[in-house]
């Protein structure tokens, strides 16, 4: 129980470098600098990848290539964000008891783009009743994470576009309205976001 609540505790550090552009899309992920930086040996943090290679959150190279952080091009880009729409709606309809404002933990001033926009959406995923549907949502909102880092600086109003989701969230009026605009605006800046991830990076080795 002890090994598998260090490799868990492995998997939630990586889920939040990627929130927070730590380890950006191409990069590879270097095992033995994140062993050292959580004082435990190689082995929790392979098997973390490995869990997180099997959501699809990261990628599991052949032989020694490793792990990595994926890099999307413009379609599948699109078609995560589609059908990370088409499960939000799903879920939506789904929905049970409404939550508060309090219950929407999320800082959109101050707080990582990734983490300001997971905990809007998961929001929604967290009033369906199947949990099927909720752990898909959580993990199509993980892979797109990296992602989110260059949404501030591409999408317009993204802090005003945010704020009235989680306004229709709580008010449960035009929700589906909101997430078909949500996702609508970063379909139109698919390419951008794409530009932006590829000027930002450096080769760098994480």
């Amino acid at each position: 129980m002890r090994q598998l609540s260090r490799v868990e505790g492995v998997r939630r550090h990586i889920l939040q470098g990627l929130r927070n552009g730590d380890q950006r899309p191409g990069a590879v992920i270097n095992v033995r600098d994140i062993a050292v930086g959580l004082g435990t040996s190689p082995t929790p943090v392979r098997e973390a990848l490995e869990r997180l290679a099997g959501e699809g959150i990261v990628h599991a190279g052949r032989g020694e290539r490793g792990f990595s952080v994926p890099r999307y091009g413009a379609r599948e880009l699109s078609d995560l964000y589609r059908l990370l729409e088409t499960l939000l709606q799903i879920a939506h309809r789904d929905h049970g008891p409404l939550k508060s404002d309090e219950d929407i933990r999320v800082s959109i001033e101050d707080g990582a783009p990734a983490l300001a926009v997971e905990s809007v959406l998961s929001h929604v995923a967290s009033r369906t009743t199947s949990r099927i549907l909720s752990g898909e949502i959580r993990r199509i909102i993980n892979i797109l994470g990296p992602y989110r880092i260059e949404e501030p600086r591409i999408i317009p109003n993204w802090r005003q576009e945010l704020s009235d989701l989680r306004a229709s969230l709580i008010a449960n009026e035009q929700v589906a309205k909101s997430i078909r605009f949500h996702t609508k605006l970063r379909l139109q800046q698919v390419a951008a976001l794409i530009a932006s991830v590829d000027e930002d990076d450096h080769g760098q080795i994480y």
